[in-house]
């Protein structure tokens, strides 16, 4: 990638659930002296818009400051971030984590939310990825 091209990212993390003790399945509400682990990202995906390589780091192959650490830099870099929920979810996963490390926010860029931008321009039966992409005939 040259340095006078946009640079366009699309990313996709996954989180841990939260762990808690609870009494039973049915309406509980769960305070935080239940919480025994609180959700963290596991893993993530991304690749830069004109590259045909998948970037992918995980707990399970890396370990958990790398891995964070290095898609801190990737959107550090990026101009232009794309993905599936990504201003209600992966963002915010993402924030939290450099925040607990010590680091400063990224330098800006533009957020492109595909599920927001499917909201705003159409009426699908569900808003979720899975229903989406099915519908567009995509996978």
């Amino acid at each position: 990638m040259s340095d006078d091209k946009i640079k366009i990212l699309t990313l996709d993390i996954e989180t841990s659930p939260h762990v808690a003790s609870v009494w039973g399945l049915w309406q509980q509400n769960v305070s935080l002296n239940q919480l025994r682990e609180c959700t963290t990202v596991i893993c993530w995906a991304a690749k830069w818009h004109g590259n045909s390589k998948v970037e992918f780091m995980s707990d399970h192959h890396d370990d958990h400051e790398s891995m964070i650490s290095w898609i801190w830099d990737l959107l550090d870099k990026a101009d232009v971030v794309i993905g599936w929920n990504q201003k209600a979810f992966d963002l915010k996963h993402l924030n939290r984590e450099f925040l607990l490390m010590g680091l400063n926010p990224p330098s800006k860029y533009v957020v492109v939310d595909l599920m927001l931008e499917t909201r705003r321009n159409f009426r699908f039966a569900s808003n979720k990825l899975d229903h989406v992409s099915q519908q567009l005939d995509i996978g």
